[in-house]
This record gives C-alpha cells, structure tokens and sequence, in this order.
C-alpha cells in the first residue's frame, strides 16, 4: 500500500529522470542483490553504483535533492 501512495510523486518526476520501479515480491533477488529491506526504497543508481537511498514515502523535493547531489 506505501507504494501506491507514492505513485503520484513517482510519476511526476518522470520527465525528469529515468525511473525503474520493480516489484519486490516478482523481483525477490533484486531486492536482495540491491538490499531492500523497506518499501517504497529509492534508490540513485549511477554505472551500475549505489550513489544514494531514501527508504519511507519522501516528497519530490526530497528526491530531487538527493538526485541533484550526485
């Protein structure tokens, strides 16, 4: 349910940057090789790198945030 109460952000940051969203219940490995103990989990992935998380339902402002400082 977290998700989809995070949908509406998601959605309106995708103009701005390339979103991935995997369902961890079909994707359990994913989640495993990447960590994912929370959802929703964004994570900021450069060259294949971790570069930032954010674990919890978060504003746009703050995935912008964290986004522009990498």
């Amino acid at each position: 349910m977290p998700c989809k109460k995070f949908q509406p952000v998601i959605q309106s940051l995708q103009s701005e940057m390339s979103i991935t969203k995997i369902d961890i219940s079909s994707s359990p490995k994913t989640a495993e090789d990447w960590n994912v103990r929370s959802i929703p989990t964004i994570l900021i992935i450069k060259k294949g790198v971790e570069r930032g998380r954010l674990t919890g339902i978060q504003t746009e402002a703050a995935i912008k945030d964290l986004y522009n400082k990498i």
